[in-house]
């Protein structure tokens, strides 16, 4: 009886263990998928990264960071304070999210009219890319898993609202 108990002890402690790790990932996949959805939120009603005022049609203008400025793809930054925003409320929801994570990307949804005060409404569409999740216990336990996880891209995209305020 004691020998199977012995026996049995770690296999249970490892399913305990992978089934904590499990629960974690899950977590972390979910706050940044919710992240994302902020992300995109925020970019929506805050002044956008890049210069929108000449933006053709069936084009778009990607803002990324590289931990200095905010950088927009040879287009004028006139914001970087709106991406340090985004970033900011994202990686409150979820720590492991950096600046080189993330993009915000403009592109003309053709809603809206050029005579009215807003114009012609933009998409901005948040991307999430890259983040790690490095498992607590698990890689120490399992030979050959590696230390961390990639969660897959995630990616929210609104239509940007002229007149609407943060709160």
């Amino acid at each position: 009886m004691t020998v199977s108990f012995a026996l049995v002890i770690p296999l249970i402690a490892i399913v305990s263990v992978a089934i904590l790790e499990f629960a974690s990932v899950s977590l972390d996949y979910h706050r940044a998928g919710e992240a994302t959805r902020r992300g995109a939120r925020l970019a929506a009603i805050l002044p956008p990264v890049a210069d929108l005022s000449a933006l053709p049609a069936n084009a778009s203008v990607t803002c990324t960071s590289s931990g200095e400025m905010a950088a927009c793809g040879g287009g004028t930054v006139v914001a970087p304070e709106t991406f340090d925003s985004v970033l900011a409320s994202m990686s409150a929801m979820l720590p492991a999210i950096a600046d080189e994570n993330i993009e915000i990307i403009y592109s003309q949804s053709d809603l809206g009219d050029a005579s009215t005060p807003g114009g012609i409404l933009p998409l901005v569409q948040v991307r999430l890319s890259g983040v790690d999740h490095s498992y607590a216990v698990l890689a120490a336990l399992v030979p050959g898993l590696p230390s961390a996880l990639v969660l897959p891209d995630f990616s929210t995209t609104l239509l940007t609202g002229g007149n609407q305020t943060v709160e």
